[in-house]
């Protein structure tokens, strides 16, 4: 099995507020990981980091044998945050089209509508 994602003994605080301390986690190819833990217990946290959103304090973070620092990288990363900030007024073809605008060769509108039926 090959890992597509490591954290590292990975360190990440806010202020004084310790979100991650010493995380170390692999998710081999074909694992299915989940985290589960109380509020603040680093999960969202932990995420950030893998995706890149959020930079680690010390430790190695390691997406499909690179950082998530690099652009080649993220481009193979697909995320659902848990909060949107998306206009309401925003119709749904419009939105397709503003997240697709993010991809060098995009397919186009009904190619993807026809992905979720």
């Amino acid at each position: 099995m090959s890992a597509v994602a490591t954290l590292n003994d990975v360190r990440k605080s806010y202020g004084a507020t310790k979100a991650l301390d010493g995380l170390t986690v692999t998710a081999n190819e074909g694992d299915l990981l989940a985290l589960l833990g109380p509020n603040g217990a680093g999960k969202t946290t932990a995420i950030s980091v893998l995706t890149g959103f959020r930079e680690a304090d010390s430790g190695e973070v390691k997406v499909l044998g690179g950082s998530p620092d690099q652009l080649s990288v993220r481009r193979q990363m697909g995320v659902t945050p848990q909060e949107t900030a998306f206009p309401n007024n925003l119709r749904v073809r419009e939105i397709l089209r503003l997240v697709r605008a993010h991809f060098p060769a995009p397919l186009d509108d009904n190619k993807l509508f026809a992905r979720f039926p």
